[in-house]
């Protein structure tokens, strides 16, 4: 008997370990299971709440919206509007003649809301649109910066834009008078268009570039242009630099482009989408140095300029709005 109750104090001892193990599998699995609910109940509420911020999001543009369409007048608040199963509320207070402030919150089905916040939301008239033919202010110019002639200022009419590997290099040169634009409008759309001479190489590009320093116009005397940039010289005497005051020839112009556009033969104008540009000069970003015209890949164009008869001249139409409470004054087109 004694022999027997050993084995059994052996089997128990035995069966300890045992127990141990299944408990704490048992415990693990509790605690997995603990964790998954709570893994998939943070789910959902991630959800709900992305739900909740894009219908407010969905109330904030119908609100933009509905300021827009009001231009300077006063604006509703827009209460429990209804988006699927989802609503969302927005209320705007005027913090000045021109300036609102505008809450919006949009709520979840289950509860879950999320809100957005803008102050300082700015006002606008009526949109202006404006066309401006190179040569209606005296102070516009147009010219081309030849590297096979780099001293001598251009006397081509035309406005030249030639690239090639190992052929003659032409940059074109451009500036548009816009002190008749109010400072503080906002630039909606701002089209500058060529009128196309000869066209080259129609696949290759011609991209917009802002000028980084001021250059001379040239002048027409005894039926020769004088005293403009050339492709050395900003102006008679003065090189054109980078802001180290490095000497770089062919203009000094931010390398980033402002826009980019091919033209095809069939094209009677080039046409350039540049109204971040113009939005910068107008508001005071950079000081307005004219434009630059650079080919791309292998290429050979030319365009009317300042000197071509009016029809045929640049043109830069601008459409703008003014602030609420600013006097606007429409350019004659």
């Amino acid at each position: 008997m004694r022999l027997l109750c050993r084995y059994c104090s052996h089997g128990g001892f035995v069966l300890i370990p045992v127990i141990l193990t299944l408990s704490l599998l048992a415990a693990i699995a509790f605690m997995l299971s603990r964790q998954s609910a709570m893994n998939a109940g943070a789910v959902v509420r991630e959800h709900q709440t992305d739900a909740a911020h894009y219908t407010a999001e969905a109330g904030l543009s119908h609100l933009l919206w509905q300021v827009k369409q009001a231009k300077c007048s006063a604006s509703s608040n827009l209460t429990d509007v209804l988006l699927g199963n989802n609503s969302y509320s927005a209320s705007i207070t005027a913090t000045s003649i021109s300036t609102v402030s505008i809450k919006v919150v949009g709520t979840q089905s289950n509860g879950a809301n999320y809100k957005i916040n803008r102050d300082q939301v700015k006002l606008y008239q009526s949109s202006t649109s404006t066309k401006l033919v190179m040569g209606d202010n005296v102070a516009d110019k147009s010219l081309s910066l030849d590297a096979g002639d780099p001293w001598r200022t251009d006397q081509r009419e035309s406005i030249s834009v030639y690239a090639s590997l190992s052929g003659p290099i032409r940059n074109g040169m451009l500036y548009f008078d816009l002190s008749g634009i109010p400072s503080g409008v906002k630039i909606i759309s701002a089209q500058l268009e060529l009128f196309v001479n000869k066209i080259y190489s129609p696949l290759a590009s011609i991209s917009v570039h802002r000028v980084q320093q001021d250059w001379a116009a040239r002048a027409y005397e005894g039926g020769y242009f004088s005293g403009g940039a050339t492709w050395n010289n900003a102006d008679d005497k003065v090189k054109w630099v980078d802001d180290t005051g490095q000497w770089i020839p062919g203009g000094a112009y931010d390398i980033i482009p402002v826009a980019s556009s091919v033209i095809a033969p069939s094209e009677l104008w080039g046409s350039w989408s540049i109204e971040t540009l113009v939005s910068g000069w107008v508001n005071g970003a950079y000081p307005n140095q004219g434009l630059l015209l650079k080919g791309n890949g292998t290429m050979y164009s030319t365009f009317y300029g300042k000197e071509s008869n009016v029809p045929e001249r640049p043109r830069l139409t601008i459409i703008y709005a003014c602030e609420c409470g600013q006097i606007c004054i429409t350019l004659p087109s």
